[in-house]
């Protein structure tokens, strides 16, 4: 069944990728609690990173046990015991996270490019991924990783950066550009299933009547959205307006430059096309 908000987004399948570098549990906690709540299909896709890979193959590569600092080769032949082993454990948890939600489900693994290997992905799949990796890992890293997924695929990409889940409303971000109207019925969307309030950062060079159009977008929504105007070239202007919010999510159109949204601390971020 679609999720949909006056068929301006609309969310047919829910996609969880499973990240070896990642602790995948919140996410894939939320994405089947969103499948078996909207009524959607279910999906797991096991992600397999491909320098990794390329990595194991070469010749003299040692690795440095993290459990007692022990140096030891790197061979290919445990390598790939190893990224088996993670992805049966993937594909037993998203069985049994289907199963204790009573929803259908189908797993796939993605080998090589993530760009290439999720362009199959469409437009009404909602893809969430781990914004943070496991405690060894390069935060920042992994989400330009994600980022630079999101700007090539179809879909809307959700990009789970909280821990746990915190208080906060939901913010949209609206320039007027490519994606810019979804990300904010998006916005409007999510707000009504998390029970939260919403606000939209609008541009100052949006004139009354694209204003006006958003809120009849989001003309169910209870209580009523917020509309905050920076100033439409200041990007410090809109990061000044996301950090004030304190937003549990952040919706966001892909096109949108990061130095718009970058104040949002430890917020999700949805991806919008």
């Amino acid at each position: 069944m679609a999720h949909t908000m006056n068929e301006r987004f609309e969310v047919r399948r829910v996609v969880v990728a499973l990240d070896a570098l990642c602790d995948n549990r919140g996410a894939l906690a939320v994405a089947s609690d969103l499948a078996a709540r909207w009524r959607c299909a279910f999906a797991g896709v096991f992600v397999v990173d491909a320098s990794l890979v390329h990595l194991g193959a070469l010749p003299g590569v040692r690795q440095v046990r993290l459990s007692g600092g022990g140096v030891q080769p790197l061979e290919a032949s445990d390598l790939e015991a190893d990224i088996a082993a993670r992805e049966r454990q993937a594909r037993r948890a998203v069985a049994e996270a289907a199963g204790r939600l009573g929803t259908t489900y189908s797993f796939s693994v993605a080998r090589g490019s993530l760009s290439e290997e999720l362009a199959g992905l469409g437009g009404d799949d909602l893809l969430i991924v781990e914004g943070t990796a496991r405690r060894y890992g390069d935060r920042a890293g992994l989400e330009s990783r994600w980022r630079r997924v999101a700007e090539r695929v179809r879909n809307p990409v959700l990009l789970l950066r909280r821990r746990a889940a915190a208080p906060g409303p939901v913010v949209g971000l609206y320039d007027g550009g490519p994606g810019s109207v979804r990300a904010i019925a998006a916005a409007g969307l999510l707000a009504a299933d998390r029970g939260s309030p919403l606000l939209v950062v609008i541009g100052s060079d949006a004139d009354a009547q694209a204003e006006a159009a958003l809120a009849e977008v989001l003309a169910a929504l209870r209580p009523p959205p917020r509309f905050v105007r920076v100033a439409a070239d200041d990007s410090a202007a809109w990061r000044r307006a996301v950090a004030a919010a304190r937003p549990a999510l952040l919706v966001v159109p892909t096109a949108m430059s990061d130095e718009r949204w970058a104040s949002a601390g430890d917020a999700d971020v949805l991806l919008m096309r």
